[in-house]
């Protein structure tokens, strides 16, 4: 498992996988809470969870698993 957070975009982005490719992800789920926050779930072709995508990533995410994600953007 891999973080990796946005800091401009505040956008995090938790891998389950190694690396997603371009095309991977076949369906999203978006769930949102209707406070601004939204997490999209990305699945492949065969239903598997590949990754969670957090908007609003400071609200959503401990500060310390922010403090050790990768930063991107």
């Amino acid at each position: 498992m891999r973080v990796t957070f946005d800091g401009e975009d505040n956008v995090g982005y938790i891998y389950l996988i190694d690396e997603i490719t371009p095309g991977q992800s076949t369906r999203q789920v978006v769930a949102d809470d209707n406070h601004g926050s939204a997490v999209v779930l990305d699945f492949d072709g065969d239903g598997r969870l590949l990754g969670v995508e957090l908007l609003s990533a400071r609200r959503q995410l401990h500060p310390d698993l922010l403090g050790t994600a990768d930063r991107v953007g």
